[in-house]
């Protein structure tokens, strides 16, 4: 499934296909199932080791008929089903939740955006450890006071009706000045502070934690001089810029190389998205642990080639073992190593050291030893292990 996103075939069948102009030689069908639940588990067995976390929507892409599917205009992915996904600011995914429309269970008196925030930052331990970021769907004034509460820090972009006690100078007043000018109101009881600034248009953000100070430089294009210039930025807007499009940065690794492989029931889609998925994150991780800047489509080759050949290495283990049970069940003696079969000996697979209770001769070096090789089942002494399986 991974391959079939960078090596493209005209049909489905070729990759199975025994033909000399067709065949791909590594590859064995094989079928598992992978569990949302199970997944989010592994996301998280290192913990939520990012600082700057954002929550965004990601669509799966499907055209056929559920009643779970979802249209959203502007996307570059507009027919799907919808998940809710918890990210790092370099698109790491921590958590994601499909979402089900009106069919999903809902927590009553609490609005859609609130619950899915909450939902996700379960498996956050250490609120004070993280910043959370998100867009105008989730952020209200009365979310950010629960955040507050709960000790978590979060900035997004809030529509007009939700800032609660925050007043600002209307949206059409300011759009009417020049671009980086700015507004901005603090509500001391929640500690909550209001930004809005004048931008291509007029942008409002909701913050518990960020600030004004310092004010920072934005490069942008001016009509009527016809150049760019520099406009003052709020310090809260360029941070909520930088770190904001974790969700976008993880689907786009997804799209880049999406699994090709069709099905015709509707739960496919998700299936071949969650594997997509735990690919990218494999890759960051990847990245992030040995300091490298590998590009995804390296990371999936070597990927790819890895499992395929253990696979390989596996039912070829297989057929070895069946046909020479016979010879690990006799007591083989003294004989010379040519009577073992060298493509057990020489599988690389299994090897392994073990202490037995007896003295015998060592079948490389004829010297006393009580250690064997476990699959072999001849007497080894461990300076002679390595040589012994490599002649």
């Amino acid at each position: 499934m991974i391959l079939t996103g960078y090596h493209t075939l005209p049909q489905m069948d070729c990759y199975w296909s025994k033909d000399e102009d067709k065949e791909v030689t590594l590859i064995n069908f094989q079928s598992c199932v992978l569990f949302f639940d199970l997944l989010n588990q592994k996301f998280v067995q290192f913990g939520i080791f990012a600082h700057n976390l954002s929550i965004d929507e990601e669509m799966v892409p499907y055209f056929g008929r559920h009643s779970c599917k979802m249209f959203i205009r502007g996307k570059p992915v507009r027919f799907g089903f919808k998940l809710w996904c918890l990210t790092s600011e370099n698109g790491y995914l921590f958590q994601f939740s499909p979402y089900g429309g009106s069919s999903t269970k809902r927590i009553e008196g609490l609005p859609l955006g609130s619950e899915v925030v909450f939902n996700l930052l379960e498996s956050v331990e250490n609120p004070n450890l993280h910043k959370v970021f998100f867009d105008n769907f989730f952020t209200s004034y009365s979310l950010m006071a629960m955040l507050r509460e709960k000790g978590f820090f979060a900035t997004g972009t809030v529509r007009e009706n939700r800032i609660g006690n925050c007043k600002l100078k209307s949206v059409k007043l300011l759009g009417k000045e020049c671009k980086g000018t700015f507004d901005f109101a603090f509500e001391k009881k929640n500690e909550i502070c209001a930004v809005r600034w004048n931008d291509n248009s007029v942008v409002t953000v909701l913050t518990n934690v960020g600030a004004i100070n310092p004010l920072v430089i934005a490069k942008r294009y001016n009509r009527k001089e016809k150049k760019t210039v520099n406009v003052q930025q709020p310090n809260v807007i360029q941070d909520y810029n930088k770190n904001m499009g974790g969700v976008d940065l993880h689907d786009n690794g997804i799209a880049n190389y999406r699994i090709r492989v069709k099905g015709k029931k509707w739960w496919w889609p998700l299936f071949s998205n969650a594997v997509d998925s735990a690919v990218v994150n494999s890759w960051k991780f990847y990245n992030l642990v040995n300091g490298e800047k590998s590009s995804q489509f390296d990371y999936r080759s070597k990927l790819v080639l890895s499992l395929l050949k253990s696979s390989s290495k596996n039912k070829n283990e297989e057929t070895i073992n069946e046909s020479a049970v016979s010879i690990t069940n006799t007591n083989l003696g003294r004989p010379s190593k040519n009577a073992l079969p060298t493509a057990i000996r020489k599988d690389d697979i299994g090897h392994l050291i073990i202490r037995k209770n007896e003295r015998r001769r060592c079948r490389n070096c004829q010297s006393q030893t009580i250690y064997s090789c476990k699959k072999c089942n001849v007497f080894l002494h461990p300076d002679c292990f390595q040589e012994f399986h490599e002649k």
